[in-house]
């Protein structure tokens, strides 16, 4: 997996960003960012949550520690008006076959992920109907 220097520079370049576009977004200098960039510094707690909101990925993203951008709770706040759908939701956080599908959802929108929610748990109602 890539390192948090060579995230943070492909998603600052992925999003069209100067350094001084993201130091304006996050309020870190451009100095620090060039830095973070270049792997001669690393950001504390409060600057990898201000990258990662910055970039819309979660931290661990950022970190390199996993290559799933957006973090549970991106989902969990779109579907945080329905009850069902959290509880479901999880369930569905501790299947490692779903896990691969949560994978692919980084250039989804948010009603895009909610209809697929929606569908995982519409076969899920068939299939225990089933059984």
């Amino acid at each position: 997996m890539a390192t948090f220097s060579e995230r943070m520079k492909k998603l600052r370049k992925e999003k069209g960003l100067t350094l001084e576009d993201l130091s304006k977004l996050t309020g870190i200098t451009t100095t620090t960012l060039s830095r973070y960039e270049t792997g001669k510094r690393i950001p504390n707690a409060t600057a990898l949550e201000e990258l990662a909101k910055a970039f819309g990925v979660s931290v661990d993203y950022l970190l390199g520690k996993t290559d799933i951008r957006y973090s549970a709770d991106r989902i969990e706040k779109i579907i945080s008006d329905d009850p069902d759908m959290i509880v479901f939701w999880q369930e569905l956080q501790e299947k490692d076959e779903l896990k691969m599908l949560f994978k692919q959802v980084k250039d989804l929108t948010d009603d895009d992920i909610r209809v697929i929610l929606s569908i995982i748990r519409r076969f899920k109602k068939e299939i225990s109907e089933q059984g």
